[in-house]
């Protein structure tokens, strides 16, 4: 509770000094958003979402798309190496939580249950805007969608009202000092009335990570690395680190582009062909590489291979009203994935080299029908995902490769998703607004386990099905034109995938070993929310919002048997065996705050903060934490703006996870953080950006201007220190 009286005090110390007020509000009627696949008014949503656009990505001047969703406030990132970024939303994490980029679901058959890096594949460089709608989606996204959805639109051709070429350019370039951060990234668009493109190219260049130097005083060797292996002449050698806060081994690079092609035949009509892609070098698995053995690291090796992403997709839109729509979507899409993990421990003599394969075929169909008081969305979607393993061990003496117990089912697997769904909105008054949806999903997968030389499987294959009917009703109040109550009760739905029925592979350090489970369920919740939004005056907007919510069948990793034992023999050692089960049920309860408003004509503040609680109840009647559920945090700032110059100081901050509120899966990663588990923490930075001429901006900032050292809850690797950042931005 300490923290939210801090949280309280500083904001009320700022609102104390402040003068006068005269920044506009938001005018909650004029955006739009995805919480159905064709977007809906803000003002009319049942459920908190919160918009981060253009301007603000661009003033936040982040590395990658994982610290700008970070730097809101709003949302718990996690990481386990410098390359990635794991959003938690409510609670949930990774394969709960639904990623979409221009309206395709990234979202694939092997997203894990514990940390994901694929957010950092979508480059916030060429980003429109960011949709964060929390809570369950189920009936406008189906699957996967349980902690929230994330929506990120990308840049859109220029248009022009007759036959005359537009163009549009921008050039940014980028060093931060924490990572020797080195960002180069373009973008152009043009367009006229039949015609339109946008393009846009970014490469960055990431040194090794520089944590704080200024610890808390019960922890005073956190996050040291003393020590590191490096491969010299063919033989491991472990060095002592000379900087013991330089995360040797944690840089990587990264290449992103995007092309968007539109033909507009006439005004009704248009075609986007949208294509994406993402790329990475090896991204060293930090957390593994700290891990120590007899005093020694216990990884010589440990790291992905190549993130890459491909998207390509075409989308015809008809906006010519009829009798069945005014507005009509549809898409096909197609997306290959590759990743791989290379791990190989001290000494060893083999690099083991799992390799993954993902190709997905999809398409959506969705439509719009407004009459007298009501609006109707509905339409359908599908997907169909393919997914290759592959593992070798490659001799480094003899270079010879031989097979290696994949990942994944080693005969191959596959998933199709199908769903189709109604939302409607009754306007019944200018006060009262009433939102219902369903939708019925419909999702197979099918798994081969071909060789048995590593593992004896009772079974060669497995197949289940999945189906679902979800539903969601909300109403809103409206107590003025820009105050409202709302509330809405939704139900979810998640079918397990690939990772959660097939996957093998080693956990906790080596302490245990997740096998498959052919037998599990689909995933259930049930949600209650309630919220209040009020922009009252340019002086101080509010909100307030709670939920509450049941999860049925919930997968978590908990201990089992194979073959009648409860340990085997895994790459030489007796390891405890666990699996992805089942449990009975699970609670996550929650409420989160936000603040923000005008003191002058030029001065503003803002402030959020967002509590999250979750447990697990067992069968005989107790209860456990639950995992992925975050420490108390969020967001303190002012702003100072004029025309040429934007000034911004603010921090972020974090309460403190303690030892027994920590889950015993093993997700939460208590082994990277202390004896008494997360410390809390928080930082103080400050940016400033100034319209040097019309097509020249600079920015600068010092973020965490204190050096503190700290490590967001259930990461492996510690926060940048200190960290000059200059920007400059040039525009055509």
């Amino acid at each position: 509770m300490k923290y939210l009286f801090i949280f309280l005090g500083i904001l009320l110390s700022v609102i104390g000094n402040s003068q006068s007020l005269s920044i506009d509000s938001i005018q909650l009627d004029e955006v739009q958003i995805s919480s159905v696949p064709l977007g809906e008014r803000l003002k009319f949503t049942t459920q908190l979402t919160t918009l981060i656009d253009k301007s603000i990505i661009k003033n936040s001047n982040q590395p990658t798309l994982a610290e700008v969703l970070s730097q809101s406030g709003q949302v718990m990132v996690q990481k386990s190496q410098l390359g990635g970024g794991s959003p938690i939303i409510r609670g949930f994490e990774a394969n709960k939580i639904l990623l979409v980029v221009d309206g395709i679901k990234m979202n694939n058959a092997i997203y894990r249950g514990g940390h994901l890096q694929n957010v950092i594949s979508v480059d916030n460089n060429y980003l429109d805007r960011i949709d964060l709608i929390f809570g369950s989606q189920s009936v406008a996204y189906g699957s996967d969608a349980f902690g929230g959805v994330l929506h990120f639109h990308t840049l859109k051709p220029l248009y022009n009202d007759n036959s005359k070429m537009l163009y549009k350019a921008n050039l940014m370039t980028r060093y931060g000092t924490a990572m020797k951060e080195k960002t180069i990234s373009a973008q152009v668009q043009g367009g006229n009335n039949r015609f339109g493109f946008a393009t846009s190219l970014s490469y960055s260049d990431f040194g090794d990570l520089l944590q704080g130097a200024n610890r808390n005083d019960a922890y005073p060797n956190f996050g040291k690395l003393n020590q590191y292996v490096n491969r010299i002449n063919n033989k491991d050698s472990v060095l002592t680190n000379s900087d013991p806060n330089l995360q040797k081994r944690s840089g990587y690079t990264q290449f992103d582009f995007l092309q968007k092609l539109e033909y507009r035949p006439n005004e009704h009509n248009k075609f986007l062909l949208n294509i994406q892609g993402s790329t990475t070098s090896n991204v060293n698995r930090y957390d593994r590489l700290t891990e120590v053995t007899n005093n020694k690291p216990t990884y010589a090796e440990w790291y992905y291979g190549p993130q890459n992403r491909i998207l390509a997709a075409l989308q015809y839109t008809n906006s010519a009203s009829n009798n069945v729509y005014d507005v009509l979507e549809f898409n096909v899409n197609y997306q290959n994935i590759d990743e791989s993990r290379n791990s190989r421990k001290l000494n060893a003599s083999s690099l083991k080299s799992q390799v993954e394969n993902i190709k997905i075929y999809g398409g959506a169909l969705n439509m719009r029908k407004n009459f007298n008081k009501n609006e109707l969305d509905y339409g359908l979607d599908f997907s169909y995902h393919d997914v290759s393993s592959k593992a070798t061990l490659k001799n480094y003496t003899t270079s010879v490769e031989t097979n290696a117990d994949t990942r994944y089912p080693d005969g191959g697997s596959n998933m199709n998703y199908f769903g189709i769904y109604i939302a409607h909105r009754l306007k019944y008054s200018k006060k009262l607004v009433f939102n219902d949806g369903l939708r019925y999903s419909n999702v197979g997968l099918n798994a081969n386990f071909n060789d048995k030389t590593f593992f004896p499987f009772p079974y060669s294959t497995a197949t289940n099905k999945y189906s679902a009917l979800n539903f969601a009703i909300g109403a809103s109040y409206f107590l003025t034109d820009k105050s409202k109550i709302y509330a809405s009760i939704n139900t979810g739905f998640r079918a397990p995938n690939v990772d959660d029925l097939g996957k093998v592979f080693d956990s906790k350090a080596g302490a245990t070993v997740v096998v498959p489970n052919p037998d599990l369920k689909a995933e259930k919740t049930y949600q209650a929310e309630i919220g209040f939004n009020s922009n009252l005056s340019t002086y101080f907007n509010f909100g307030v919002n709670a939920w509450y919510t049941i999860l049925k069948n919930g997968l978590v990793v908990a201990p089992t048997t194979f073959n009648g034992q409860d340990s085997i023999i895994y790459n030489g050692k007796k390891t405890a065996v666990v699996s992805t089960q089942n449990v009975n049920s699970a609670n996550i309860s929650g409420f989160s705050v936000n603040i923000n408003g005008s003191l002058t004509s030029h001065f503003g503040y803002l402030a959020n903060a967002t509590y999250t609680l979750g447990k697990i109840d067992k069968t005989d009647g107790s209860t456990s934490p639950l995992d992925h559920i975050p420490p108390f945090y969020g967001k303190v700032g002012i702003f100072y703006q004029t025309k040429p110059l934007r000034v911004d100081l603010y921090t972020l901050f974090n309460g403190a996870k303690k030892l027994a509120d920590y889950s015993n899966s093993g997700e939460d990663n208590l082994q990277y953080a202390t004896a008494d588990g997360m410390p809390s923490w928080y930082t103080i930075n400050a940016r400033v950006s100034y319209q040097i001429i019309k097509n020249l901006n600079l920015q600068l900032a010092c973020e965490n201007i204190l050096d503190q050292n700290y490590r967001v809850f259930a990461s492996g690797i510690s926060a940048p220190g200190r960290n000059f950042v200059v920007t400059a931005r040039f525009s055509l």
